[in-house]
């Protein structure tokens, strides 16, 4: 995990009028995507897919 990389995220759908509509947890695995083990680089994590009601 890279210095300022979330090891976990909540998403929150609202409706207009304020309600929580979704309000999931997900751990982010991120992996470096270029630069070097030594210097370190770009990270990325998968997508997150958030299903309203």
């Amino acid at each position: 995990m890279t210095f300022g990389s979330p090891s976990e995220v909540t998403v929150r759908a609202l409706a207009a009028d304020g309600t929580v509509l979704a309000e999931p947890e997900h751990d982010l695995v991120w992996t470096r995507v270029g630069g070097t083990e030594q210097c370190g680089g770009p990270v990325t994590t998968a997508p997150i897919q958030l299903s309203v009601p």
